[in-house]
């Protein structure tokens, strides 16, 4: 999930907990929906649901440590 919500927090101009969130619910509402009444289906959504709740807490509470910019390269140097 990473992967989706830094592009998207750094070229959307929001907030890394905000992107992480919302592609976690979407992707814990997914799961949760396939899996049906299967107890495997169940256990993994309850999992993803955990994930977006502990994952963007972690990220909420880390905010003002955390920089994301589209401008930088991956050693921080700007690109201009």
């Amino acid at each position: 999930m990473l992967l989706i919500a830094i592009p998207v927090a750094a070229n959307f101009h929001i907030p890394l907990y905000a992107a992480f969130g919302g592609a976690m619910l979407l992707i814990a509402v997914l799961t949760a929906r396939v899996a049906g009444r299967d107890t495997a289906g169940r256990l993994m959504a309850g999992v993803m649901a955990a994930i977006c709740i502990l994952g963007t807490a972690g990220f909420y509470m880390a905010r003002d440590q955390l920089q994301v910019s589209p401008d930088a390269t991956a050693d921080g140097a700007p690109t201009s």
